[in-house]
């Protein structure tokens, strides 16, 4: 049997429009259309999603919420995906599907939005402010002991040197000097003094 070539060539014309057609329609469909929440994911996050994952997150949403509506669905998602990122970084890991309280130990300082620059910097502040309040405190210290040693000195200076003395025979590596009764804080008088000023 023998085949007409022009009807062969026709049919492959006509055949290959048909092919070419239904792709421009598919492409401008495609095109038109709005994107799933996997490529919406995908495109703005870089972020693949588990389709059962996104399922019962929809599943979730549309229970509790008795809508669909798309851009609900999307902040919905997205506030679940950012829950299941910090569940993944803490430990130990949480369910953030119950509505129990948990108490949070941060991995990855990144995965609660602050920078380590400006962590490092909050911890430096700190730090300052600690080691300023320290040397306040041993100044002020060091002026108490002073004021202390000169009344010591006041004291000896003025010519009381009986037995009934307050701070006499306490010095360090010293017993009291036959007196049975207690000196109260006669210690005071050389607690912040030096060797020398102790003799």
């Amino acid at each position: 049997m023998k085949i007409n070539n022009d009807f062969i060539y026709k049919f492959t014309f006509q055949y290959g429009i048909i092919l070419i057609i239904e792709i421009i329609i598919k492409i401008i469909m495609f095109s038109i259309r709005k994107p799933t929440i996997l490529e919406t994911f995908k495109n703005k996050y870089n972020v693949i999603l588990k389709e059962a994952w996104l399922d019962s997150c929809i599943s979730q949403f549309t229970t509790n919420q008795n809508t669909s509506a798309p851009e609900l669905l999307d902040t919905f998602v997205f506030s679940r995906f950012l829950d299941s990122r910090l569940s993944n970084s803490t430990n130990p890991s949480l369910d953030l599907s119950t509505k129990h309280f948990h108490i949070l130990e941060i991995i990855d300082i990144q995965d609660v939005g602050i920078s380590k620059f400006k962590l490092y910097t909050a911890i430096k502040l700190k730090n300052d402010a600690r080691n300023q309040t320290t040397q306040i405190n041993l100044l002020n210290n060091s002026i108490y002991a002073q004021k202390i040693l000169n009344q010591a000195s006041e004291i000896k200076r003025s010519g009381l040197q009986d037995g009934n003395l307050p701070g006499q025979g306490v010095h360090p590596g010293q017993g009291p000097q036959g007196h049975g009764q207690d000196q109260g804080n006669d210690d005071d008088f050389f607690e912040f003094g030096d060797e020398n000023d102790k003799e």
